[in-house]
């Protein structure tokens, strides 16, 4: 059984070497790695995320479109905000 720490570092290691992803989906990707819950979380609310990926709230959300099909991305919406989950957290 890996660590959290182990799961999260193989999760930012698979993103960094992906060739399917654009520069701006790899670091808004990144971006949520790093914010990622030892259950493979992340509530992120839009304007963080632009805020840290330093890209339009249009741009972050065509990109998570994008991601829900290129990485598995799954989206859950909670209360007033989403929650993104990676699904190749649990097969870690």
């Amino acid at each position: 059984m890996l660590t959290y720490q182990q799961k999260k570092d193989i999760l930012t290691v698979q993103l960094f070497q992906s060739q399917r992803l654009t520069s701006s989906e790899k670091l808004v990707a990144l971006c949520m790695a790093y914010m990622i819950d030892d259950r493979g979380q992340v509530d992120m609310r839009m304007p963080q995320l632009a805020y840290m990926s330093r890209l339009h709230i249009r741009t972050v959300i065509r990109v998570l479109k994008s991601l829900a099909d290129k990485i598995s991305l799954e989206t859950n919406v909670e209360g007033r905000g989403n929650v993104y989950y990676f699904v190749q957290w649990s097969h870690l």
